[in-house]
Formats: structure tokens, C-alpha cells, sequence
């Protein structure tokens, strides 16, 4: 059924257009308005009164699903943004978070050959906690 419709609107809107002008398309609706409007009151029926409280969350959840799904592209490039926004904000946090954070790692002066002992050099890590510092600074992220 909806096919042959499609058909007779298509040939009947080129008959209009052809033989009156493509403006009269507009008024198409028209008659048929009118007559939907004189039939309703034969038709329809009052619908029985209901008590009852108006459900303000489904009338809230209603509307902005209406409005979301009218404006999709534009809450979709919306949330993109904020997503970016939220992003670029993090890696500037943590990047400042890891320069503050961590020591810069001191390279020793170099020593001339001299025999080994087992005191430490100086400039190096003693402490496990300053060991755990350092591999911290030496990587980019900590999933690295």
C-alpha cells in the first residue's frame, strides 16, 4: 500500500507542478486538513478522565530524548568536545603531577680511575623509596 501511494504522489506531483505550478504543492495539505478536521468530532470519541499525579520524571526523560534525538549531531559534538576538553586537561594535570613530583636524576661526576671500595659514590641512590622516584621520572606515563 505504502508503495502505490509513494507512486500516485509522485505522478500527481508531477502532474501539478506541470500543468499548474510547482507553488501549488503547498496547498495540497489543505483540503485534506479540512477534511480531517470536519470528520474528527464523527470519529473520535472523548477519552475517559483519569486521576492521578503527572509523571514529572517521564515528561523530563521525554523531552530531551525529543530534543536530543532532533539534535543529534549537535549534543554528539558536544559530548566529543567535552570528552577532548576532559582529556587534554588530564594529560596537563599529570604531566604536572610528574615534574613536580619526581627528583631530577643527578649524574655523578666523572671519577678517575681509582681502586674500588664499598662506600657509595656520591650523587647515587641509596634508598629504595629514591630508587622508585627515579624509574617514576624516567618514564612517559605510568602504563609505560
Amino acid at each position: 500500500m505504502a508503495g502505490a501511494g509513494a507512486a500516485a504522489g509522485l505522478v500527481l506531483g508531477g502532474l501539478l507542478t506541470t500543468y499548474a505550478s510547482w507553488r501549488w504543492v503547498f496547498f495540497v495539505n489543505v483540503p485534506i486538513g479540512i477534511l480531517i478536521a470536519a470528520a474528527a468530532p464523527c470519529v473520535l470519541t472523548e477519552s475517559p478522565r483519569l486521576s492521578g499525579r503527572i509523571d514529572w520524571a517521564g515528561a523530563v526523560t521525554g523531552y530531551a530524548l525529543a530534543v536530543g534525538f532532533s539534535r543529534a549531531f549537535v549534543v554528539a559534538a558536544g559530548i566529543a568536545l567535552l570528552a577532548l576538553l576532559i582529556g587534554i586537561a588530564t594529560i596537563r594535570v599529570r604531566r604536572q603531577e610528574l615534574a613536580g613530583a619526581a627528583p631530577e636524576p643527578q649524574q655523578a661526576a666523572p671519577q678517575p680511575a681509582a681502586p674500588q671500595s664499598t662506600a657509595p659514590q656520591p650523587g647515587t641512590v641509596q634508598r629504595p623509596e629514591d630508587r622508585a622516584a627515579l624509574a617514576a621520572a624516567a618514564r612517559p606515563c605510568r602504563f609505560c
